[in-house]
């Protein structure tokens, strides 16, 4: 891809990298915040959830207004409500209102995901070129969710927590000015959406391939992240600097993705597994950071093939939708995950991610033969 080119991927992937981050940079700078607002221990938890639960519940009617709308207008609106929730955040005085700015953000954060995917398959329909584009896209998704663990405590730690929000209103604002300048309108035929086809097992596969990647990685590093600050003594700051090798792992393997064409979706779920299995048996730093390669090698790869998959099987009028079910399966399954996982521990999510994977190729099977009639009629 050439400049030009690069630009079309490359605003929203950015977009998209800092809606994710927020989803886990303000969880390990939660003490800070409990002690500077005085917050309870029910509402400190609800700074972390209310986030992901208004992104969630706004997603599928977001991705169609985006549809109908228009991707690029939905996308600058979705960033300017994300940057002004985000500044609200950053100045709230009380507990409550920072819970309203979080809640704005989620609903920033639902305008913008859907449209930028949508943005990015639109410029990109087909071939190669589509499949490295996804491949950044997953890149920049889920390195920002895994590099809010480090970013939130050296932020918060050598800072202050307020510039967990800070940081990002002049991205927001940027990508808010560019994105009429350098990104084309795309909106689709005004039309019945057909809800059946998203219920086709080509769409219901890797959506759930979504949901199982975020359901057993999120609670494994969070976990992770609560052992080393309160059973090994470390600062947050420490405690951020364990994952790098989580983010690298998971950035390097997304942009590999697209050259895997076999096993992406199997292979990474039991790179998954392999990695909480290990955690499971020692929960000590050299096997922190074993399991932490593992399992980011494992989302960055198998994220690639389900995003690529879930969004192939849709028409193009449809992308935004199909966008934004892929976006609500992943943050479904951060929620059940955390409520599931955190109390069971490793062991679970290591046999969730090896049962999925065992099982995706029976299904694969069927997901591919139910989408080769659709390719055959063009």
């Amino acid at each position: 891809m050439g400049s030009p080119e690069l630009v079309v991927v490359a605003l929203p992937c950015v977009a998209q990298f800092v809606i994710v981050l927020d989803v886990t940079i303000v969880a390990i700078a939660l003490p800070v915040v409990q002690s500077d607002l005085g917050l309870s221990s029910a509402l400190l938890g609800w700074v972390v959830t209310v986030y992901p639960l208004v992104f969630g519940c706004c997603l599928l009617a977001a991705g169609r207004l985006a549809d109908r709308v228009g991707r690029r207008r939905t996308f600058v609106i979705g960033l300017l409500v994300f940057g002004g929730a985000s500044l609200a955040c950053a100045l709230a005085p009380t507990g409550p209102v920072l819970l309203a700015g979080r809640a704005a953000q989620g609903l920033g954060a639902a305008l913008v995901s859907p449209a930028a995917l949508a943005l990015v398959t639109a410029a990109r329909p087909s071939g190669d070129e589509r499949r490295r584009a996804l491949g950044w896209w997953t890149a920049a998704a889920a390195g920002g969710g895994a590099s809010g663990w480090v970013l939130g405590g050296v932020v918060s730690g050598w800072l202050d927590w307020r510039w967990v929000f800070l940081v990002n209103v002049p991205v927001c604002l940027v990508c808010a000015a560019l994105a009429p300048r350098l990104l084309a309108e795309s909106r689709a035929r005004l039309r019945r959406l057909r809800w059946r086809v998203l219920g086709r097992r080509a769409v219901l596969g890797p959506n759930g391939v979504a949901a199982v990647l975020t359901a057993t990685t999120t609670p494994a590093v969070l976990l992770c992240t609560l052992h080393a600050q309160q059973r090994l003594g470390l600062s947050p700051v420490m405690a951020g600097l364990l994952f790098p090798p989580f983010n690298v792992a998971v950035i390097a393997a997304s942009l590999l993705g697209p050259r895997i064409t076999r096993g992406a979706i199997p292979g990474g779920l039991l790179a998954i597994a392999a990695g909480a299995g290990l955690l499971a048996l020692h929960l000590a730093i050299p096997t922190m950071l074993v399991a932490f390669v593992l399992m980011g090698a494992g989302l960055g790869v198998a994220s690639v093939a389900s995003t690529a998959q879930g969004t192939e099987a849709v028409d193009a009028d449809d992308q935004g939708v199909a966008s934004a079910l892929l976006a609500t399966s992943a943050q479904l399954g951060t929620a059940l995950g955390l409520a599931v996982f955190l109390p069971t521990g490793f062991v679970p999510v290591a046999a969730l991610a090896f049962i999925i994977a065992v099982s995706w190729q029976g299904l694969d099977m069927e997901v591919r033969s139910e989408r080769r009639p659709r390719c055959a009629t063009g």
